[in-house]
């Protein structure tokens, strides 16, 4: 991860402003992060933090070459760059491509997260108490991946509306995921 140059900053802020949201986009004020991930073709998460504001704002978008996506908690900006050709699915990268959606899609009621580090879960501090005792039990060993006819089948421990449980995700080649319990209760 590193902060662009001022220059890139700008463009990038002129290519996403919406000037219905004034001071959001003030670019004397904002600073843009970038983070590589192989799952998209030349795929990168764009952070861009406004730090007028108390604590900083943030807005997060995922770029995979000209296509540009906000993330706004639904699985509508994956389709979109899906859509377009731009997702890199293999054996490589089907893990992070999971653990990226998770963090991004709001999957309610159950906001479900990839337990992949334990110690990276956010939002550990409103997560049942359970979770803090049962949570050294898991991590990236537990996760199986096996290739199928037109995908990826995953199982893994995941956060289930807090509270850890094994589950099975389905990735599609086109990328759309399915994730339900092993042990649906």
């Amino acid at each position: 991860m590193h902060y662009l140059a001022p220059e890139e900053k700008d463009e990038f802020i002129e290519l996403v402003r919406d000037d219905n949201l004034p001071g959001i986009f003030e670019a004397d004020y904002c600073a843009l992060r970038k983070i590589p991930y192989s799952f998209y073709k030349d795929g990168h998460l764009l952070i861009l933090e406004n730090l007028s504001i108390a604590p900083p704002f943030a807005l997060d978008y995922l770029q995979s070459g000209q296509h540009i996506v906000y993330l706004d908690g639904s699985a509508a900006p994956f389709e979109i760059l899906n859509a377009h050709g731009c997702l890199n699915l293999n054996d490589e990268t089907i893990i992070d491509y999971l653990e990226f959606f998770c963090t991004y899609v709001n999957q309610r009621p159950d906001n479900i997260l990839l337990l992949r580090n334990p110690d990276h879960i956010p939002f550990q501090d409103t997560i049942y108490i359970d979770f803090h005792f049962d949570k050294n039990n898991y991590g990236e060993k537990d996760i199986k991946v096996k290739r199928s006819e037109n995908g990826y089948i995953v199982n893994a421990p995941f956060v289930f509306a807090g509270k850890i449980d094994l589950g099975i995700a389905t990735i599609n080649d086109n990328g759309d995921i399915h994730i339900e319990r092993e042990n649906p209760r």
